[in-house]
Order: C-alpha cells, then sequence, then structure tokens
C-alpha cells in the first residue's frame, strides 16, 4: 500500500520514554503512598515497567498523571495487612484485574466506577454516597486533607511529584527510538510526516528539539491543542492533522499501545488511515502484539528497519 503521510506517536515510538515517563509514573506512585498514605518504603520497586505497561493498555491513560492516578485507586484497594510498599507488593495482582470484564478505553471514569465501592467506608462526610461515581475522587477543594489516611488521590498532588522528578531527573533518560535519519529518508521520499502525541507542547518540542527532529514535521499535534474530551483514543488528534497536511492523502498511524490503535480505527469514517503498531520498546512483544491487534492494528513493526520496508512497500 502507498503512504501519502505517516503520523507519528511520540512516546515509545519516536523516543523511548521506558527510562524517563514510564519510570516517573513507577516513582511517582511509590512518594504519593509514602507521603500521603503513610506506606512505608521498600528497597524492591513496587511496580514493573510490564505492570506500568499492562495497565496503560486498558485504555485511557495516555496521559501519565492519569495513569498514576488509575494506578493509584487501584492499589489503594488492597488492603495490605502492614502499610508498607513491600506488604503492598505481595497483594498486586494485574492478571486477575485483566480477568475482569472491563469496558475499553477504562480511562479514568472507568476506573473510579471500577474502584470506587472499595472506599464506601472511607468517603468523608461532606462527599454524597448516593452518587455512584463520587466525583470528589478527582482533586477538589472540599476533599479531605492529603494528610488524611481516608482521603482519595489528588490529581493536583500527583502533578506536582510526577513535574518534579521528570523535569529534575527522567527527562534526561530518553533516547530515540526511530532515528532522525529514517525521519529523513521517509520525508525525502515526498511523504509528509506528523505527530499525534499526549506529551504537552512544550514537552514534545524540547524533547524534538534536542534530538534535532523539531524541523522535519509538516505538523505537530500535541495535547496542548487538544482538548481534554478529545484526546486519544478520540480521533480528533489525528483528524487535526489530516485537516493540516490534505483529507484525501493516505495515512499511516504509527503507535505503541492499543488506544493508539482505537484512534485510527475511529478515525477512518472521515479519513484514510491504517493503524500501524510499534513494539520495539515493549516489555512483551507477543502479548502487546495481540493487544495491538485486537484494538484494531492492520500491521505490526519491530523496530524502524522494519518500518521503513512497510512505508516504502516492501512485503513484510
Amino acid at each position: 500500500m502507498r503512504f501519502d503521510a505517516v503520523i507519528f506517536d511520540i512516546d515509545n515510538v519516536l523516543i523511548d520514554t521506558r527510562a524517563s515517563y514510564i519510570d516517573c509514573i513507577r516513582k511517582t506512585v511509590e512518594r504519593y503512598l509514602e507521603i500521603y498514605f503513610h506506606f512505608q518504603p521498600s528497597r524492591s520497586p513496587l511496580l514493573t515497567r510490564k505492570n506500568i505497561e499492562t495497565f496503560k493498555s486498558l485504555g485511557g491513560f495516555n496521559d501519565d498523571w492519569d495513569a498514576c492516578y488509575g494506578l493509584l485507586l487501584y492499589l489503594l484497594t488492597l488492603k495490605p495487612k502492614r502499610r508498607t510498599l513491600g506488604n503492598l507488593l505481595k497483594k498486586i495482582d494485574f492478571k486477575t484485574l485483566l480477568k475482569k470484564n472491563l469496558p475499553h478505553p477504562l480511562g479514568v471514569r472507568g476506573a473510579e466506577k471500577l474502584f470506587s465501592r472499595h472506599y464506601e467506608t472511607s468517603i468523608p462526610k461532606n462527599i454524597s454516597r448516593s452518587n455512584p461515581v463520587p466525583r470528589l475522587l478527582r482533586p477538589s477543594r472540599s476533599t479531605a486533607s492529603p494528610r488524611n489516611d481516608n482521603a482519595f488521590p489528588q490529581l493536583q498532588k500527583i502533578q506536582e511529584i510526577f513535574q518534579n522528578l521528570y523535569l529534575k531527573e527522567y527527562v534526561w533518560n530518553e533516547r530515540p527510538l526511530i532515528s532522525k535519519a529514517v525521519l529523513q529518508k521517509i520525508k525525502g521520499t515526498g511523504i509528509k510526516i506528523g505527530i499525534l502525541t499526549g506529551r504537552s507542547r512544550e514537552e514534545a518540542l524540547f524533547v524534538l528539539r534536542r534530538f534535532q527532529m523539531d524541523q522535519l514535521f509538516d505538523s505537530i499535534i500535541t495535547q496542548s491543542d487538544t482538548p481534554r474530551v478529545f484526546r486519544k483514543p478520540h480521533p480528533y488528534g489525528l483528524l487535526a492533522n489530516a485537516k493540516r497536511l490534505g483529507k484525501m492523502l493516505q495515512y499511516l498511524y504509527v503507535g505503541d499501545l492499543p488506544d493508539d490503535m482505537l484512534t485510527a480505527k475511529r478515525a477512518k469514517t472521515k479519513m484514510r488511515v491504517t493503524a500501524c503498531g510499534f513494539v520495539q520498546a515493549s516489555e512483551s512483544r507477543d502479548e502487546m502484539k495481540m493487544r495491538l491487534k485486537k484494538a484494531g492494528a492492520r500491521y505490526v513493526v519491530k523496530n524502524s528497519q522494519e518500518l521503513l520496508r512497510l512505508v516504502f512497500g516492501i512485503q513484510l
């Protein structure tokens, strides 16, 4: 198939974020539990990179702050015998979680519905129990004090911890997965290239400039350009790229998560787009390949060389 344009996700497609965003999620969750829920630290990490990948594959967690929030909702339902990260680690069971009949994408609201019943006995008095999905699971002025053991996770506090860790340390751990030379090779044939990412514009441009890629792209759509209700897997970002580059072009969208494949699937009614999964950074490639295919991927590639073969019409 001949493609006129290729749209890339950034995280774990253009840029390896396992040692940046993924590890920052892991550390943010631990730090939040220690500071606001008084869990004692442990020498062993609470969450693995595969845990994060598995949880994000439930859908609706392209925003890493939301992923931290959803993970905290899940972890706080586990009720370990002692409030230590080591005891909490023994309770984690993502295989059982995946066996549940979960909606896809799950997202923040789905996580609140799924886990909120476990909070019924600890809802602060000023929260109505008649609301099946307590809105004050999310940050609010009337939410209980963050030092109160009965408080729910607060997104504002999650953001503060995450950004402090990411900007001071984890941002420098990022490395390209798809090189500037590969992008130049694609663009050199007349194919347009663009970006659809859950990063803010500031963070997207920072990493693209750092690796001298920013001038290559014909269109960049970031989280900053996207209303919250229209973030992936909503097709808004792909359609915005198509509006800039040309609605009648044949597009290839390259992403690493099922949400990316679902985004392309939902955009098909208004543009010609093919979904391609990219699994080079996956912690379990065969497992992720199945998830991507199930979500709508027509192709799944392991690295940039396989991607080049696909873009140039060479049989995989």
